[in-house]
C-alpha cells in the first residue's frame, strides 16, 4: 500500500514556493541594452613594432603589451564566473574591480556576462555593479543577445565555456520549442565536462529535459545543479516543485525550506 505523505506538509511547501513566486522567471529588458554602460570603450593600442617571416619578408603586426593586457582576464575571476551562480558571480566581479590591471576588454564583458545572468536567471538578485560598454565582436554578448530574442546561437564556436554554454540561455528566456535540442544538448555536455563545478550545464539540461517532457530526468538534473551550489535558487525551486509533484512532501518541504534562507536575503537587497 502507498504511503502518502503528511497533509500538513504540502500547504507549508507550497506556501514557501509561492513566496518565491517567479524566481525562476527572466526579468524584461530591451534587447539593445545587453552590455551597455556608461564607461566608453578605449581605443586600439599602437602597434609599435614589426616582425618579418623569414625569406618572405612579409610585415607582422606584433601587439603591443597594452594591446595583450586589453584581452587579459584573471583566472580566478574567469572560473568564477564560469560557475554561473549569484555567489560566484558576485565573488567574480569583486575580483573583476579589484583588477590591477584595470577595465580591460575581457573584464568588461565579463561585467556583461555576470549583470545578464543575474537579470535572466536570478531576478531576485541585485545587480550592484557598474556597467562599462563592451566591444560589439564579443561572442558572449552576441550569444545573450540571441537568447534574448529566441534564438539559440550556432556561431560562438566551442573555443571556451562560456561560449559553449551561454547560447542554452535562450532555455530560460523563451518557451518556444526549437530545433537545436540536440545541438544544445550536446554543447551542454561538452560544458559539463570542460567544468563540473558550474551550475549552468545542469540548470540549462533541466530546462531542457522539462522541455521535453523527460520530468524524472529533469528533476535529477535540478538536483545536481542545486548541490552544486545552493545560490542558485531557481535550480532549488525546480528540484523542489519536481518532488512536491512525485508526492514526496518531506523532501519538497525542506528543500523549501533552505530557499527561504536563501531568497530572503536576494529579496532584501533587491528591495
Amino acid at each position: 500500500m502507498t504511503r502518502k505523505a503528511p497533509a500538513r506538509l504540502f500547504l507549508p511547501t507550497a506556501l514557501c514556493l509561492a513566496l518565491i513566486g517567479c524566481a525562476g522567471s527572466p526579468a524584461p529588458m530591451p534587447r539593445d541594452e545587453v552590455g551597455s554602460g556608461e564607461v566608453a570603450p578605449s581605443g586600439d593600442a599602437e602597434v609599435t613594432r614589426t616582425a618579418r617571416i623569414s625569406g618572405e619578408g612579409v610585415p607582422l603586426a606584433v601587439p603591443s603589451r597594452d594591446q595583450l593586457l586589453k584581452n587579459t582576464i584573471d583566472s580566478a575571476s574567469l572560473a568564477a564566473m564560469e560557475i554561473g551562480s549569484p555567489d560566484a558571480i558576485k565573488l567574480a566581479v569583486e575580483r573583476i574591480n579589484a583588477d590591477p590591471h584595470g577595465m580591460t576588454d575581457q573584464n568588461r564583458a565579463m561585467l556583461a556576462v555576470g549583470a545578464e545572468l543575474m537579470r535572466i536567471l536570478y531576478p531576485l538578485e541585485p545587480v550592484t555593479w557598474a556597467m562599462p560598454s563592451v566591444p560589439e565582436s564579443s561572442p558572449y554578448i552576441g550569444a545573450i543577445k540571441s537568447a534574448r530574442m529566441g534564438v539559440y546561437d550556432f556561431n560562438t564556436g566551442n573555443a571556451d565555456f562560456l561560449s559553449i554554454v551561454l547560447p542554452s540561455l535562450v532555455l530560460a528566456v523563451s518557451e518556444t520549442p526549437g530545433e537545436y535540442y540536440a545541438d544544445a544538448e550536446d554543447a551542454l555536455q561538452k560544458a559539463a565536462s570542460r567544468n563540473p563545478k558550474s551550475v549552468l550545464p545542469p540548470y540549462f539540461m533541466a530546462l531542457l529535459t522539462r522541455r521535453q517532457g523527460k520530468k524524472d530526468a529533469s528533476g535529477a538534473w535540478y538536483e545536481k545543479a542545486w548541490k552544486l551550489d545552493s545560490s542558485c535558487y531557481p535550480a532549488g525551486v525546480g528540484y523542489a516543485r519536481y518532488l512536491l509533484d512525485r508526492g514526496n512532501g518531506p523532501a519538497s518541504y525542506a528543500v523549501a525550506l533552505a530557499l527561504a534562507f536563501v531568497v530572503a536575503p536576494a529579496r532584501a537587497g533587491a528591495a
